[in-house]
């Protein structure tokens, strides 16, 4: 059997991988960045952009290139800041992102009105409005989330169950609780129909990889939970696409 051992050490930081808050100061800068991005989108020509506005999709680009490494204390913050787009949508738009910004330094008109075309035809806006607070994903009392958490330091050690309410609730809560010594973080989340079927599904698949049987805990690579997960999802056709079930807020 594995022996799981935790490197005796100080653990300083208050959140789980993923799950800090930007400063405010780097928020004001991401606000306004999308913002400007925007307003780029929304023009035909570029001759007038100025150094600072090339600034602001560089900043746009990092903040979805975050949620494709995961490599960053806040990237799961920044993910749900901008409506959980998918891994594959978010390196897409980054992507298209460093174009828009090569096209216009070379001064590439045709270029330029490619990438922005593309970008326009991409969930970039939604994300972004989703980022400014004007759209949110809408409320369904038949939706939840599934998740994967684990700490960087015990990172086979899984917790894997749903929730009705935000993930971050969740993991806060998780957190708080007597006895967590290490923060969990989110390594992974899917917004379901029936979070409860497709949780019980997914424990009965992991049944043997349980590490305690009054608990959701699993040891297993956290790829082949992934794939398990996945697969489970797709048997019960019930992922929801966050960005096709965005509203307007108030």
């Amino acid at each position: 059997m594995t022996t799981i051992t935790l490197e005796t050490r100080r653990v300083a930081e208050k959140w789980g991988f993923g799950m800090a808050p930007p400063k405010q100061k780097t928020q004001a800068l991401r606000i306004q960045a999308c913002e400007t991005l925007l307003k780029i989108l929304s023009i035909r020509k570029f001759s007038d952009l100025t150094e600072q506005e090339l600034e602001a999709i560089s900043v746009v680009k990092g903040m979805f290139n975050r949620t494709v490494r995961k490599d960053q204390w806040d990237w799961f913050s920044v993910l749900a800041q901008l409506g959980y787009p998918s891994i594959r949508v978010a390196r897409v738009i980054a992507s298209e992102l460093a174009r828009l910004r090569k096209s216009i330094k070379k001064k590439d008109q045709y270029d330029f009105e490619g990438s922005r075309v593309n970008l326009r035809q991409l969930p970039t806006r939604q994300c972004l409005y989703v980022y400014l607070g004007e759209m949110h994903i809408a409320d369904d009392p038949n939706a939840g989330w599934v998740y994967v958490l684990s700490t960087r330091e015990l990172n086979e050690l899984l917790k894997i169950g749903m929730t009705k309410r935000t993930v971050e609730e969740r993991v806060r809560e998780i957190n708080q609780a007597t006895g967590v010594a290490i923060p969990f973080g989110v390594r992974r989340c899917w917004r379901v129909r029936n979070p409860e079927l497709v949780e019980r599904q997914l424990h009965k698949e992991l049944d043997t990889f349980r590490f305690r049987r009054d608990r959701e805990f699993f040891r297993i690579p956290y790829h082949d939970a992934e794939e398990l997960l996945v697969s489970v999802i797709r048997e019960n056709e019930c992922e929801i696409r966050t960005l096709n079930v965005l509203k307007h807020s108030p």
